[in-house]
């Protein structure tokens, strides 16, 4: 069995604290909860990460956990009078990057690059995000930096 020791290497405003674990994991901790974001082909015992993942998520009272996480992860990371990203709409919605993939018919990876560089979104992807992020389409403007 392999064990995780929990390495904190920032604290945000009180609310969490982002570390690393031995096998080379991004993990967010919320008082007794902790996720783990970890490379699909590594392996945890005889599980491959992305199957305890999914097993996690199929869990009604951990994936809700996971959810209410990311919502308080993303109210510490909004700073009032700060523009909101992709990322932030994404948090509050609950949601990891997987999850709003597939909600828009598209790919983890081209989630992760809209957040680090919206570029140029096409109108339909702009409309798709709102829909699924339950929110404006303003406000994924407003987010990708499009009314400036």
């Amino acid at each position: 069995m392999t064990t995780l020791v929990f390495q904190p290497t920032v604290e945000v405003a009180g609310v969490c604290q982002v570390g690393i674990v031995g096998f080379r994991a991004t993990v967010y901790r919320y008082e007794q909860l902790q996720s783990a974001l970890v490379v699909s082909d590594l392996r945890l015992g005889d599980l491959e990460a992305s199957e305890y993942l999914a097993r996690r998520d199929a869990d009604p009272k951990k994936k809700s956990a996971i959810e209410r996480a990311r919502m308080r992860n993303a109210q510490a990371l909004s700073a009032p009078g700060q523009r909101p990203t992709l990322a932030s709409l994404r948090l509050r919605a609950g949601m990891s990057q997987a999850q709003l993939a597939s909600a828009l018919g598209t790919q983890q990876p081209n989630v992760a690059r809209w957040e680090r560089n919206p570029g140029n979104l096409e109108v339909a992807t702009l409309k798709k995000l709102a829909s699924a992020l339950g929110v404006s389409v303003h406000d994924v403007l407003v987010a990708v930096g499009a009314d400036e």
